[in-house]
């Protein structure tokens, strides 16, 4: 069960990657909308995007449907 309200995906291709540019993005919108960043649940995964399995992706999903969100 979600302890909070509010959730965020983030995905990187490779390790080599860094998501630090979503992540500006995602604080940035949130201070914006006066949302505590203590109010998101994370959800972050390295992979492809044309993986067809991306577990944190797909247990986001579900919490939704579950109506965490």
């Amino acid at each position: 069960m979600a302890d909070n309200y509010y959730a965020a995906y983030i995905r990187k291709s490779t390790d080599d990657q860094s998501d630090q540019h979503q992540r500006a993005y995602i604080r940035d919108w949130l201070s914006e909308n006066s949302i505590e960043i203590s109010e998101v649940d994370f959800y972050s995964e390295t992979g492809s995007g044309a993986k067809s399995t991306r577990d944190e992706f797909t247990a986001l999903i579900e919490s939704i449907e579950d109506g965490e969100y």
